[in-house]
């Protein structure tokens, strides 16, 4: 049906010279409306933004629903793809309106994708796949605006699908690795736990950026997979290093993916039995977002992987919806500042002192990220941090060189130890 009527509004545009414009239009935030309100208010939503989308429609215009919350605007224009610019903001405004409903005023923003005809192509399936990256870009860039299709966004989203279909065979073909980065205790004056952090080395593109591939993996379907890799890979390195005398805790990232799968504590069971990996030696990552979701399948993930000896730690504090009531509650081994309030400091003082003093409050571990300067570092020392971690201390290594510094950093309090004859550390 959108083939058929985008190929009559090309076939006019195409005999008078002028444009047609493919506008993919996806509603910010409406699964909340859903999910609080009910399906009720949701079909109430979704039966008003098509009545006004054809309200602002012409002959030779059309509109309809594509599934969901997914709408699909073709539109005829003589003016020039200018206007057709210009209908999309039109369009975002018009969308934008509150709707009245039992009493409740509900506004759902839109983000809005455009492509056209001829600029971007003159297939429907091809503009309406470049419409609907166009709407992605607008959502990555704080959702309710609207973003045009050029010839950038065409070449970083063929990468994209090229390299979610690498994925796919990546990791059958050994080209994932596990890097670690050192945690720094500031009592003890030495690293105490070490981050195991995915990494994938693409045979024609190199070393892929984790913040490019990861959120691919979640799009993909393919978290898990990764996830498992690096939970194995971190168990095995913890056991290969105890073997050494190497005594760290290593900590790896749980994505929402792995928690909402209730095989998930099960699973990670079965990889302490294969691997014979103390429990006590792994401490699992989870976003205050995590906390705060009143998922009973997360909540139960999280008391078996207590029970089992797992540390739980809460990474990127201080940057979404803590709650506190929920923390208070909830075994909670450490707390990672984030990193956005670290790099800031001292500015960001008053926030970073009082989350010190939660974990206080909670008896958890106190860990910095992003610790780059000097003056940062000793800020956090004089206000009570335990850990920090960031390149201050050391970027990511490959687990090779990680175990090279455990066992200098060993050997050198071994020396004091034998000189002195007294322990090096408190």
């Amino acid at each position: 049906m959108v083939t058929s009527l985008f190929d009559r509004l090309r076939d006019l545009a195409r005999a008078t010279g002028d444009r047609v414009g493919v506008f993919y239009i996806d509603l910010d935030q409406f699964k909340a409306i859903n999910d609080t309100l009910g399906h009720q208010h949701g079909d109430m939503i979704l039966k008003e933004v098509a009545r006004r989308l054809l309200a602002v429609s012409t002959v030779d215009d059309a509109a309809l629903r594509i599934g969901g919350d997914e709408f699909l605007f073709l539109a005829h224009e003589a003016a020039g793809r200018v206007r057709l610019e210009e209908q999309a903001h039109s369009l975002q405004l018009r969308l934008s309106v509150p709707v009245s409903a039992s009493d409740r005023h509900l506004k759902v923003t839109p983000s809005i994708g455009l492509a056209c005809y001829p600029e971007h192509g003159d297939d429907a399936e091809a503009l309406m796949r470049f419409a609907d990256w166009a709407m992605y870009e607008a959502k990555s860039r704080s959702r309710d605006r609207c973003h045009v299709f050029d010839a950038q966004l065409r070449e970083r989203m063929e990468r994209e699908v090229r390299l979610v279909a690498d994925l796919k065979e990546a990791g059958a073909r050994e080209q994932f690795d596990v890097h670690f980065q050192a945690r720094h205790s500031v009592r003890l004056g030495r690293t105490v736990s070490v981050e195991a952090l995915a990494r994938w080395h693409h045979p024609a593109l190199g070393m892929v950026p984790a913040g490019e591939f990861i959120p691919l993996c979640e799009r993909a379907g393919l978290v898990n997979m990764l996830g498992h890799f690096v939970l194995r890979r971190a168990m095995q390195q913890s056991c290969a290093w105890r073997q050494l005398g190497i005594d760290v805790t290593i900590a790896v990232n749980v994505s929402l993916n792995q928690l909402v799968d209730a095989r998930f504590a099960s699973d990670v069971r079965q990889l302490f039995h294969v691997t014979g990996c103390d429990p006590h030696r792994i401490e699992l990552e989870i976003t205050e977002s995590l906390l705060a979701d009143d998922n009973p399948v997360v909540h139960d993930n999280l008391r078996q992987l207590r029970e089992l000896g797992v540390r739980i730690a809460i990474d990127d504090f201080g940057t979404g919806y803590s709650n506190m009531s929920r923390l208070s509650v909830t075994d909670i081994d450490c707390i990672k500042i984030d990193r956005s309030l670290i790099v800031d400091l001292p500015r960001n003082a008053a926030i970073v002192e009082t989350i010190i003093a939660l974990c206080r409050v909670i008896k958890a571990t106190i860990v910095a990220e992003g610790v780059e300067t000097t003056t940062v570092a000793d800020w956090l020392d004089q206000h009570g941090c335990d850990q920090m971690q960031g390149y201050y201390f050391g970027h990511p290594v490959a687990a090779a060189v990680m175990q090279e510094e455990l066992l200098a950093q060993y050997a050198a309090e071994a020396e004091i130890i034998r000189a002195t004859g007294t322990h090096a550390l408190p």
